[in-house]
């Protein structure tokens, strides 16, 4: 017995019923007319199995950057617009401040990080907006 791809088995004719369908398969498994899928062994499986949840888990935080960004845009903060990557340092400072409640913009701003290329005046006037509770809830959960 080997693992059938189901790609090449979908086009074996004269299937009309789940029954009758194994019954081919079982027939052309017996005359050596299906190929056997490649079933990695071991630690290459192991392997897979580790980057395939590595790609899903940044594809989740990818969508839960977006939905920062949109909230902040609903606030009318237009941090993403002066701050190269919103989860880099200053990005991060900034949020984590807004969080626990401070909302003077000049405030905000100087928690940048040093090598940021704006300016502490310009990240202040993208900060300038309405910090709304139901729209914080949206970011912090």
């Amino acid at each position: 017995m080997f693992l059938v791809n189901a790609r090449d088995a979908k086009h074996v004719p004269g299937r009309k019923t789940d029954v009758s369908d194994a019954q081919w398969l079982q027939r052309l498994h017996s005359f050596g007319l299906l190929r056997a899928s490649f079933r990695p062994k071991g630690q290459i499986a192991e392997l897979r199995a580790y980057v395939r949840q590595r790609e899903r888990l940044l594809e989740y935080a990818a969508s839960h950057i977006q939905h920062m960004q949109k909230a902040l845009t609903e606030m009318n903060l237009q941090l993403h617009h002066v701050v190269a990557d919103i989860t880099g340092a200053t990005g991060l400072r900034i949020i984590r401040a807004i969080l626990a409640g401070e909302r003077d913009p000049e405030a905000l701003a100087c928690l940048r990080h040093y090598s940021c290329h704006s300016s502490a005046e310009t990240i202040a006037k993208a900060l300038t907006g309405s910090y709304r509770a139901e729209h914080l809830f949206v970011r912090s959960s």
